[in-house]
C-alpha cells in the first residue's frame, strides 16, 4: 500500500510540473537529520535514563506546568441490565414475546468513590479483573460511554468539572487503553511525530513556556524534534523508526514494538495528566521498568501527574509509585500511600507471607482466597468488599485525604489555577 502511494504521489508531481508547477523538495528523513548519529539540541546520547535526565535539565527550567487537582466525590456508575438467570425454552419465547421486558437488576460498576488523584506523583490502580479500574479511568478521563448507563457523582479539575466549558479536558489529559490502534501505513517516527504536532501545534511554548524567553528557547529545541527524538530513543524504537506500524493485514513492527509505539503517543504530547490503562501488556518486564523509572522523572522534573492501572506488576515497578488505589467490585478498599499500604492490612489482622511479593498479596486481597492472609484465629479482621470499604472510610488515612482536599479546594477557590490549554 505505501509503495501504491508513493507511485501515485510521483505521477501527481509529473502532472503538476508538466503544467509548469514547480514541486518542492522533499524534506530530509527527521530520524538521519535528528537521529543519534547527528544530535542537535538537547537530544539524548543514548536510550538510557541518565542521558534523558541529562537531556531533561536544559529543558525543564524553561517550563511552567499548571498544577491540577482531580477529586472525584461519591462517584458512582452502574446500570439496570436484565436479570441473569439459566435460559430455558419457555424463557426464550416469554423474552421475544415482551421484547426484553423481562426482569431487570442493577448492576453497580463503581460504587460511591470518594478521593483525588495526587498531583505531580504517580498513582497505582489495582484490583482483580472486573472491579472497575478502566471505567474509573476512563470517567476520570472524559473517556468513558455511559450510553443507557448512570453517571453520578462530582469530577472535578481545580474546582471545575469535567462538564463546564472552562476548559477542554482532552487538551489537558491522556488517555490511553490496552488497544493498540495506528495509521499501519505511517512509520514509527511519523506516528510519534504526528501525536506531537496535532497536541502541541509543534511547539512546547503552546500554553507551558515560563515567559516569553522561555517560549523562544523551547521552540528552539522543538525545531529539532528533540521530545521525539528522545521518546523514541527511550523506547528502545531508534532502530525500527523507518519501519511502517502495520496492522493484521500489513506487515509492520512486532507486537511488542507497537505497544511501546502506544505507549509514545501518550508521552510526547506536552500535557501534565497521564491516565494510563493496562500498559504493560505485551511487554517484557524490562521494558516495562524502563518506561515507568522514565515516567517517574518526569513527574520529578516536568511536574507530569500519572496515574496508572496494572494487573501484577513486578516489585521494581511497584516501588516507583507514590500512591496505590485498591479496587474491589467497584468499591475502594485503600487510597494513600505504597509506603503505608502493607501495615494499614496488617492492623487489620492481614499478613504479607514473607515469600509472596507485596502486588501479588495486594491483588488477591480483596478475592475470596485472599482470607488465607487473615491471622490464625483473628476473628476482627473485615472479610468482604463492603466490610473493608466501611473501614477504610473510617480509617485516618481516609480523613487525612479528606481534609486535603477541603484545603485544596479552599485554595483553589480563592486562587483559582488557570488550567492551560483553553
Amino acid at each position: 500500500q505505501r509503495e501504491k502511494d508513493l507511485k501515485y504521489i510521483h505521477e501527481l508531481q509529473e502532472i503538476l510540473e508538466s503544467h509548469g508547477i514547480e514541486i518542492p523538495p522533499p524534506p530530509e528523513s527527521p530520524v538521519t537529520k535528528y537521529g543519534p548519529e547527528q544530535p542537535l539540541g538537547n537530544h539524548m546520547e543514548d536510550g538510557s535514563l541518565d542521558s534523558l535526565t541529562k537531556a531533561l535539565s536544559h529543558i525543564t527550567p524553561h517550563m511552567n506546568i499548571p498544577n491540577v487537582d482531580v477529586q472525584f466525590k461519591d462517584l458512582s456508575f452502574w446500570g439496570i441490565v436484565p436479570k441473569t438467570r439459566i435460559p430455558t425454552v419457555g424463557s426464550t419465547f416469554r423474552d421475544l414475546l415482551l421484547c426484553g421486558a423481562g426482569p431487570k437488576q442493577r448492576i453497580d460498576i463503581l460504587k460511591n468513590l470518594t478521593g483525588r488523584i495526587a498531583s505531580k506523583k504517580m498513582t497505582l490502580v489495582m484490583g482483580p479483573p472486573g472491579c472497575g479500574k478502566s471505567s474509573f479511568l476512563k470517567a476520570l478521563a472524559g473517556q468513558l460511554y455511559i450510553g443507557n448507563n448512570k453517571l453520578d457523582g462530582q469530577i472535578t479539575y481545580n474546582g471545575d468539572e469535567t462538564s463546564s466549558n472552562k476548559f477542554r479536558l482532552p487538551k489537558i489529559a491522556d488517555y490511553i487503553d490496552e488497544k493498540d490502534q495506528h495509521a499501519p501505513t505511517l512509520t514509527v517516527w511519523e506516528t510519534l511525530e504526528f501525536a506531537w504536532l496535532v497536541s502541541s501545534n509543534g511547539h512546547h511554548s503552546y500554553g507551558v513556556a515560563a515567559n516569553e524567553e522561555s517560549a523562544k528557547e523551547l521552540d528552539k529545541q522543538d525545531s529539532f524534534r528533540t521530545k521525539v527524538n528522545n521518546i523514541t530513543q527511550l523506547l528502545g524504537l531508534m532502530g525500527c523508526a523507518n519501519t511502517i506500524v502495520g496492522n493484521g493485514m500489513l506487515r509492520g513492527v512486532s507486537g511488542g514494538q507497537k505497544r511501546r509505539v502506544t505507549v509514545g503517543e501518550m508521552m510526547v504530547p506536552p500535557k501534565g495528566l497521564k491516565f494510563m490503562d493496562a500498559v504493560s501488556n505485551g511487554l517484557d518486564s524490562s521494558t516495562t521498568y524502563d518506561i515507568f523509572r522514565s515516567l517517574k522523572l518526569a513527574t520529578q522534573t516536568l511536574g507530569t501527574t500519572a496515574c496508572v492501572s496494572l494487573l501484577q506488576p513486578a516489585p521494581e515497578v511497584f516501588n516507583l509509585f507514590d500512591e496505590v488505589i485498591l479496587f474491589s467490585e467497584g468499591q475502594i478498599i485503600y487510597h494513600g500511600p505504597t509506603t503505608e499500604v502493607l501495615s494499614y492490612f496488617e492492623d487489620l489482622g492481614y499478613i504479607c507471607p514473607p515469600t509472596v511479593d507485596l502486588a501479588d498479596y495486594l491483588q488477591e486481597l480483596p478475592t475470596p482466597e485472599g482470607t488465607r492472609f487473615i491471622a490464625q484465629g483473628d476473628t476482627k479482621a473485615p472479610r468482604g468488599t463492603d466490610a473493608l470499604s466501611e473501614v477504610f472510610k473510617k480509617s485516618k488515612i481516609f480523613q487525612e485525604m479528606l481534609q486535603e482536599m477541603n484545603i485544596s479546594s479552599r485554595i483553589t477557590n480563592t486562587r483559582r489555577n488557570s488550567i492551560h490549554f483553553k
